[in-house]
């Protein structure tokens, strides 16, 4: 520990009172015996704080660098006590000149009462200060201080606008990549119901093959899909068979398909209507579809009841001519009988 702390010494050396040496109103003999008394304290003073120097310099390990940094923090007020006292032996030194060559004495020095700086701030500048300057600076710290508060506080504020923005530019992505998915996952539920679709329209078309001609087995490309059926309806609608147009655009799910549907609905339908039927508004399209369908099982039905018809006249006809062939009796002119026993082929000659 150190006997003296560098606030300590500075005081001391204004105790000294080397001011007194620069007043006017002192005697040549007064003023020459406070010379030697004040040379004299002022070498005590330097020997102390020679003396303080080598304490911390026996302290600290100046081979370390941190132990060196320390050493030259606690060493710097001492080195400004060093500075003050030599300029102070120049103030004497020229007072002493002034006062042999009986001139006018130079101005008294000002010599700072506070050390400003301590080694729990980390400050590396010492400096010896007045009071008036002591204020000053303080004055000048707080408002750094609070300075770098705002700053600080800004910069708090910066980042947390950046980290909100961020946060949002995330969920907003996420919100995007969630639409994406779900895009996909319709799209995915649109292709597997125009395949179904598709095999639906197929299995009617196997049904009823002249209403739905020329009909998509299985669509792969839905787009060229619905050109293709959307062409063949227009040629259906050239040649006035609105009747088919109307069921097959019943079948296209397309904003084209819908408007030529209006278009029919507004057209004068009486090749395809009964006379006393009005005409009416467009009703439902499911309702129209199941109506097609109904027609067209129908048809197929009659097809299916006329070819059993004849069919069973076939059938009776190869029996009939069967048992012509295997049954009955052969006359003389070759004549086949049914009839048995006494006056078989009697108009014929008799039995062969």
């Amino acid at each position: 520990m150190t006997t003296f702390s560098a606030q300590q010494l500075l005081d001391q050396f204004h105790e000294i009172g080397i001011l007194l040496l620069f007043e006017p109103n002192l005697d040549q003999k007064s003023r020459f015996a406070h010379l030697i008394l004040i040379k004299q304290k002022l070498r005590n003073l330097k020997h102390l704080i020679k003396q303080e120097k080598d304490t911390i310099k026996a302290r600290w390990n100046a081979r370390n660098p941190l132990q060196q940094q320390e050493q030259r923090l606690e060493l710097k007020p001492y080195l400004l006590l060093e500075t003050l006292l030599s300029q102070a032996s120049v103030d004497i030194a020229a007072l002493e000149l002034a006062s042999k060559a009986t001139t006018s004495l130079p101005n008294p020095p000002e010599y700072g009462t506070i050390i400003w700086g301590d080694h729990s701030r980390l400050v590396d500048e010492f400096e010896i200060v007045n009071q008036s300057s002591l204020e000053q600076r303080r004055a000048n710290e707080n408002y750094e201080r609070a300075r770098r508060a705002e700053l600080l506080q800004q910069e708090q504020a910066e980042e947390e606008q950046s980290r909100a923005q961020r946060e949002y530019r995330r969920l907003k992505q996420a919100e995007q990549f969630k639409q994406q998915q779900a895009e996909e996952e319709r799209q995915r539920l649109q292709r597997r119901a125009d395949f179904d679709q598709a095999r639906a329209d197929t299995e009617l078309a196997k049904l009823n093959p002249g209403m739905f001609r020329p009909k998509a087995i299985l669509i792969e490309n839905r787009q060229q899909a619905i050109r293709r059926n959307l062409e063949h309806a227009r040629k259906l609608i050239d040649r006035h068979q609105y009747a088919e147009a109307t069921t097959y655009l019943l079948l296209i799910d397309h904003p084209k398909a819908r408007e030529w549907l209006s278009k029919l609905d507004a057209l004068d339908k009486s090749q395809f209507e009964s006379p006393q039927e009005t005409r009416s508004p467009r009703v439902n399209i499911r309702l129209k579809l199941k109506i097609a369908r109904e027609s067209a099982l129908i048809k197929y039905l009659s097809k299916t009841l006329i070819l059993l018809f004849w069919g069973t006249i076939l059938v009776i006809s190869l029996l009939v001519i069967t048992f012509s062939f295997v049954g009955g009796t052969t006359c003389s002119d070759g004549w086949r009988s049914s009839s048995h026993g006494s006056g078989t082929c009697s108009h014929h000659g008799g039995i062969r």
